[in-house]
């Protein structure tokens, strides 16, 4: 799948546009994934469905339950930005923060989705450029120059 970066940009900037509130259980507390680092940069995970995704089945059905506890756990801690399934595909995206690539693959890999093979995900380091809602400011540490 080649990436459509107006594509992504767009998304962004609509779920920037809307209160982010994680439709998490009330009744189960996150728990601690990973703490954002102070220097961090954004990376953004395009998924996509994995081996074991079952084509044709909707999202609700294929027992993501334990992907969904990681990406609260992950924004609870601050290392998760946005999140969400992309509209025209069964795949979904992840602005996320992290130290370097490495460490991005890595919270990538970790999660139960991939490990099981539903997913599979591209990581690329990602720098906003346009923000309408001023949402993102702040994200970031001071880069040094």
């Amino acid at each position: 799948m080649q990436i459509s970066w107006p594509l992504i940009v767009g998304i962004l900037a609509a779920a920037a546009l809307v209160p982010s509130a994680a439709h998490a259980d009330p009744n189960v507390a996150p728990e601690p994934a990973t703490k954002a680092p102070a220097t961090a940069k954004l990376f953004a995970i395009v998924y996509e469905p994995g081996p074991v995704w079952k084509r044709g089945m909707p999202l609700a059905q294929q027992n993501l339950g334990e992907h969904g506890q990681y990406m609260r756990r992950l924004a609870a801690d601050g290392v998760l930005i946005l999140a969400g399934p992309l509209m025209t595909s069964e795949g979904g995206l992840v602005i996320l923060r992290a130290d370097d690539l490495e460490a991005a693959r890595a919270l990538m890999d970790a999660d139960p989705a991939v490990q099981k093979g539903q997913f599979v995900g591209t990581v690329s380091e990602w720098r906003p450029a346009i923000d309408p809602a001023a949402r993102l400011k702040g994200v970031l540490a001071p880069q040094a120059k």
